[in-house]
């Protein structure tokens, strides 16, 4: 099936670039931005909710419990870190308060401080508003016994007194009791609560439906065979009826619900894959209407129609996205639209943690758009969602580039009315994963040959298919400059296809094998062949640390060598140098990898390093002159990189100059330096030393003791590694090592894979096998000229 699937594949590729020969340059239109192009004014509040930040806080959460005419009403509830141990001393560090905001202004007009109302084994685990009045749901745990009890306190917030208290009984929908569980859904008039209901055999879903007059009816999700685990979200679709979406261990189920009557009935999911679920966990219901927000920005949904309205894309205001993909819907009022939620910034190296603000974002329709005339530069980023530095220099282009706006483009999101398996074996995740990147890369080369690609291509240097000048740009003559004493410039190399930059790493993480130096093969930063087999015999006792059957096993040592086997578009594997790699999988690799992932070495392990805190981690582990070696290969190279994130430019960009300006920005010191002061290994050697020591300081403190004091098996040694410049310097060598980037072809990966088990298990001879994988891998890659 396989093998259908690549040769399919090809036949698609000579279609489009047959087609790509009768067009000239980018068929696709030019879009500039018109006048009336919608652009939202924003206001952007950090809401104050009397919270007491001098104070260190080991837990806190926000949420917005319903608004008024006029105001916001935000619940907050979390602990201090305390030291005593007696209850009433607890109840000191509880963090409890309902905050009252001015809906037009963000400002915080009064907070009602419940400590000593919620006691410190209480949680708060959802609120509602009305009428005046703050419910509070709380769970509560009596320390003496553990018993759970499950009550609403009512607050009128006008004299921040407790109005009424009331004890329930869980899931007792039939005498009157709310039915406290995982999600609650406000639909019109309508109050829909949920559970899940575990039972023999299986799980269902259970729902409490409460009317406008507060009785409630009992509804029940459940379809034969499936086992329901979770409730995605309750949408009205009018005359008192709702949809209920529910995950289950089939994929995404869907159910017509009667609020009057309580009864469901299971419908057929395929009439709902137009359905982009993920918007669906936090909706907003208005007149019948349905809102919802994701990373892009703000949906109308119309069940009747099956289509979802964009009313805000979130690249026409000026807010970071990043900021935006955590709120939801709070209001809504003609053009004018009110965003809520908690957000919490990323984690910086010279901030230490930070706690998670209640944020306020106002959206206003401007007269016109400022930035009309512009032309639109798209950008895609694969995972739908760009780390926040990314999205701010988005931001600092659209505003200080004359002639062009970046736009992130949404028309590659696949939707998710059903679950992807990833359960099984190392070798058969590798499959699936294998298959997305190649069709995603396949789409890409497509739309950009058909002139309907997008300008800018962020993230995507796994995605090896289209490093070639018929897709993307040798940005090469626009980084001839960069300063070695500056730049790793060998990651820059390292990422260069037959000499020629079509992915410019931004962050990277290396990928090697963790050990002490003394381990290392004669080059010093990674083993021949012959040399990793005495590792893997003398040193790890004959069980490797590269979980892989032989077929993966041998892609990922093939491609970490790609360079001596495809040159210039042209494969060539009857070299010397295929068969050592191929002998030794065959002799020292088992042919399928096994379920689990092997037993921790103290020895070495083998893994991908994403920052300072992987980096120490296993620094902290071995205690040797510590070093990350490359896989075992012909000439004893060094680690690869991965760019996680990667900026690459489409041959047919409606503005080559622009998009480049644009990857400058991600390469300015400003920009390399917060992004290393989060957790990312970074081109600029000024920006990554900067951080280095911060982070040797950060994580040398007392409090991460327990963290740096353990070895791989989770026991405490009896001195933990303090870190300094020393290793600061040494992590600098490490990148200086690397030796090219892993940037998969995953077409050819999928040839070998199918291909090489035939020698593997002696039923054809390695020259047969190569004469037919040979011929494969050459036909996809002239395909691709």
């Amino acid at each position: 099936m396989k093998k259908t699937i690549i040769r399919a594949v090809s036949a698609v590729l000579i279609f489009s670039l047959a087609a790509s020969v009768m067009s000239c340059g980018k068929s696709g239109k030019t879009r500039k931005i018109k006048a009336d192009t919608p652009w939202y004014d924003t206001g952007v509040v950090k809401a104050e909710l009397g919270v007491d930040y001098s104070r260190q806080i080991f837990s806190i959460d926000s949420q917005l419990a319903g608004s008024d005419d006029k105001n916001l009403i935000v619940v907050t509830n979390g602990h201090y870190y305390g030291e005593s141990s007696q209850i009433g001393d607890l109840n000191k560090d509880v963090i409890a308060t309902v905050t009252v905001i001015d809906k037009e202004t963000g400002t915080t007009k009064k907070t009602i401080d419940l400590n000593g109302e919620i006691a410190f084994s209480d949680h708060i685990f959802k609120s509602s508003f009305k009428n005046g009045t703050v419910t509070l749901h709380i769970d509560s745990v009596d320390p003496t016994n553990g018993n759970t009890r499950i009550f609403d306190k009512d607050i009128d917030i006008e004299t921040g007194k407790i109005t009424d208290s009331k004890e329930y009984s869980r899931g007792n929908v039939d005498n009157g009791d709310r039915n406290f569980g995982d999600r609650s859904f406000e639909l019109g008039d309508y109050t829909v609560d949920s559970a899940v209901i575990y039972e023999d055999g299986g799980s269902y879903v259970e729902l409490a439906a409460y009317s406008p007059d507060g009785n409630a009816k009992r509804v029940e999700l459940k379809e034969a065979g499936k086992a329901l685990y979770e409730l995605k979200s309750v949408l009205p679709t009018g005359d008192d009826k709702a949809l209920a979406v529910a995950d289950s261990n089939a994929g995404l189920r869907f159910f017509e619900i009667d609020l009057v009557s309580g009864n469901s009935k299971a419908l057929d999911p395929k009439e709902y894959e137009w359905i982009d679920t993920d918007g669906l966990e936090n909706t907003y219901s208005v007149n019948g209407e349905t809102y919802y927000t994701t990373s892009i920005g703000l949906f109308r949904l119309d069940l009747e129609k099956k289509n979802a309205e964009q009313v805000i894309d979130f690249s026409y205001c000026g807010v970071s996205r990043t900021i935006l993909e955590d709120l939801h819907v709070a209001d809504i009022s003609g053009d004018s639209f009110i965003l809520t939620g908690q957000h919490q910034e990323k984690y910086s190296l010279s901030t230490g943690g930070s706690y998670p603000g209640f944020y306020i974002v106002k959206f206003i329709k401007a007269e016109k758009n400022p930035h009309a005339g512009k032309t639109i530069l798209e950008l895609y980023v694969p995972d739908e969602a760009t780390n926040n530095k990314i999205n701010e220099a988005v931001l600092k282009f659209n505003e200080t580039n004359k002639d062009c706006f970046i736009e992130i483009t949404d028309k590659y999101r696949t939707g998710s009315a059903g679950n992807k398996g990833y359960d099984g074996n190392r070798d058969e995740i590798r499959d699936i994963e294998l298959n997305e990147e190649m069709e995603m890369s396949i789409r890409l080369a497509m739309d950009i040959i058909n002139g309907e690609g997008p300008d800018i291509i962020m993230n995507a240097g796994m995605l090896g298919l289209l490093n070639n000048s018929s897709y993307l740009v040798d940005l090469s003559p626009y980084f001839s400059d960069l300063d070695p004493d500056k730049y790793f410039t060998n990651i820059v190399d390292g990422a260069k296809v037959d000499g020629k930059l079509y992915q410019m790493p931004v962050c990277y993480l290396i990928e090697g094998i963790c050990t002490d130096k003394a381990n290392a093969g004669a080059s010093g930063v990674g083993f021949t062949t012959k040399e990793y087999e005495k590792f893997l015999y003398d040193d790890l006792n004959g069980k490797d640390i590269i979980f892989a059957g032989q077929a993966h096993y041998f892609a990922m040592v093939f491609d970490s060598m790609k360079d001596k086997f495809i040159k210039d578009g042209k494969a060539d594997f009857t070299g010397p140098e295929f068969a050592e790699l191929a002998e030794f999988v065959k002799k020292n690799v088992q042919e399928k990898a096994g379920d689990d992932y092997g037993e921790n070495s103290e020895t070495a392990v083998y893994g991908n390093f994403r920052g300072m805190i992987d980096y120490f981690h296993q620094l902290s582990n071995i205690r040797g002159d510590f070093v990350i070696l490359g896989l075992p290969s012909s000439d004893g190279r060094g680690p690869m990189f991965r760019a996680y994130t990667s900026a690459a430019v489409s041959s047919q960009s409606h503005n080559v100059e622009a998009s480049v300006e644009f990857i400058k920005i991600l390469l300015s010191y400003k920009t390399q330096e917060d992004l290393a002061m989060q957790e990312n290994f970074v081109v600029n050697k000024e920006a990554l030393r900067k951080a280095g020591l911060a982070a040797a300081d950060h994580f040398n403190d007392p409090y991460y003791d327990d963290i740096y004091g353990r070895d791989n098996n989770g026991q405490l040694k009896e001195n933990r590694y303090r870190f300094s410049k020393d290793d600061i310097d040494l992590l600098e060598n490490i990148i200086l090592s690397c030796s090219c980037m892993h940037s998969e072809d995953q077409a050819v990966s999928i040839i070998l894979i199918e291909e090489m088990p035939a020698y593997f298990m002696d039923q054809k001879s390695l020259d047969d096998v190569i004469k037919i994988a040979q011929d494969r891998a050459q036909k996809v890659l002239d395909e691709r000229k």
